[in-house]
């Protein structure tokens, strides 16, 4: 299967629908068994403000794709997102050995356009 999902976005004529798509702002439906398997049950805490949507949102996306929030890094932490002006968290989070990312890999994470 792996094979042929690697062949379908390799062939441009596919690769032309798919963007023609995406220039109409076509969004597609990802079944929740596929987006909840990449950071359901992950942990996550927020540093510093993100640009692309408050912290409100999301913590609201985090939560509809199965992961929870954290208000504080602790070992049982997965991903510290670190926006601007970024707090103690993200320090706390390097002296405990846990994954940063910046607010562009966090889009790509939870499968949002940046």
């Amino acid at each position: 299967m792996a094979e042929d999902i690697h062949a379908f976005f390799h062939e441009k004529r596919n690769r032309a629908v798919i963007e023609s798509l995406v220039r109409v702002e076509v969004k597609p439906i990802v079944p929740r068994w596929f987006r909840l398997s990449r950071i359901s049950g992950k942990t996550f805490v927020l540093t510093g403000g993100l640009a692309s949507m408050t912290r409100d949102e999301a913590k609201d996306r985090l939560a509809a794709l199965g992961a929870k929030v954290s208000e504080s890094v602790s070992r049982n932490t997965d991903y510290v997102v670190i926006g601007v002006a970024r707090g103690s968290k993200a320090d706390r989070a390097r002296e405990l050995g846990i994954t940063t990312i910046n607010e562009k890999e966090f889009l790509e994470l939870i499968g949002a356009r940046s």
